[in-house]
C-alpha cells in the first residue's frame, strides 16, 4: 500500500461491526474501514475520493486515491496503486485486510473543514508524487529521488500544510508550499551532520520543476550553502 515508511504509533481508530459500513460488492466499497492493528483508517467516500489516514504523535497523515472498477485498482495520488478484492465483510488492498470500522474524528479529511482551506489543499496536492533532483555541489553531480505521499494536519505559519514522504532509502522527509516565495520545498534531515534542502517552483502543468536550488545545511553551525541549481525534477 502507499503512504510512507514511517513508524506508526497509533491511528486513533476503533473497529466496528459490519453494520458500520456499506456492504461490499464487486464495484463499490463505500464505507469506513480499518486495518488489523488499527493503525490505518480508510474512508471510502466514493470511488473518486478514497481517503486514508494514520496518526503519529498526535499528527494526522492523510492521502487520497480513486478506484477503477474496470481493473479493480485503487490508485493513490503519488501514482502507486493497490489491487482491491473483497473477502466476506472485509476488503483487501493488495495484501492488507481492512475491516468495517467506526473511525475517530481525527481521521476526518481535515482539509475539507472550510472553503478557506481549499487553496492550502491544492498547494499541498501539487507536491504529491515522485521527484528527481539533479544538482552539482562542490564539483560533484548528485541525483536524489523523493516520493511525497501524504498531507499532514500541522501547518506552516501561513496556513499551508506540511507534507510527508520518503527518500530513496525509505527515510521520512517533509515538504510543503511557501507562500512568501511561491516555492515548494523538501527537507531531508536524515544525515547526522547535515540536511539536504531542495527549494523549487513547479511548472504550469505540475509535472516537474521550472527552477530550483539545492542547499547544503550544516546542523552544527546552522548555516546554509549558496544555491546550487537543480537541473531536473
Amino acid at each position: 500500500m502507499l503512504l510512507f515508511s514511517l513508524t506508526v504509533i497509533s491511528c486513533a481508530k476503533k473497529s466496528g461491526s459490519s453494520s458500520d459500513s456499506t456492504s461490499t460488492t464487486t464495484t463499490s466499497y463505500v464505507g469506513k474501514w480499518v486495518n488489523s492493528n488499527n493503525t490505518f483508517g480508510l474512508d471510502w467516500k466514493s470511488n473518486s475520493f478514497i481517503y486514508i489516514c494514520t496518526r503519529i504523535n498526535n499528527v494526522t497523515f492523510a492521502g487520497q486515491g480513486s478506484y477503477s472498477s474496470s481493473n479493480t485498482r485503487l490508485t493513490w495520488w503519488d501514482g502507486s496503486y493497490d489491487s482491491v478484492t473483497s473477502s466476506g465483510s472485509n476488503i483487501i488492498l493488495t495484501s492488507t485486510t481492512y475491516s468495517p470500522a467506526v473511525l475517530y474524528s481525527t481521521c476526518n479529511p481535515f482539509w475539507t473543514y472550510s472553503t478557506s482551506e481549499n487553496t492550502y489543499y491544492t498547494n499541498a496536492a501539487k507536491i504529491m508524487g515522485y521527484w528527481k533532483f539533479v544538482f552539482t555541489y562542490n564539483g560533484t553531480t548528485y541525483t536524489e529521488y523523493y516520493s511525497m505521499s501524504a498531507i499532514m494536519s500541522t501547518t506552516y505559519s501561513d496556513g499551508n500544510y506540511y507534507t510527508a514522504g520518503t527518500n530513496s532509502g525509505a527515510d521520512a522527509v517533509t515538504g510543503g508550499y511557501l507562500s512568501s516565495s511561491g516555492n515548494y520545498d523538501i527537507l531531508d534531515a536524515n544525515p547526522n551532520l547535515y540536511s539536504d534542502h531542495f527549494v523549487f517552483s513547479i511548472n504550469s502543468t505540475s509535472t516537474g520543476i521550472s527552477s530550483g536550488c539545492y542547499y547544503f545545511y550544516v546542523k552544527a553551525t546552522s548555516s546554509y550553502s549558496s544555491c546550487n541549481t537543480i537541473t531536473s525534477g
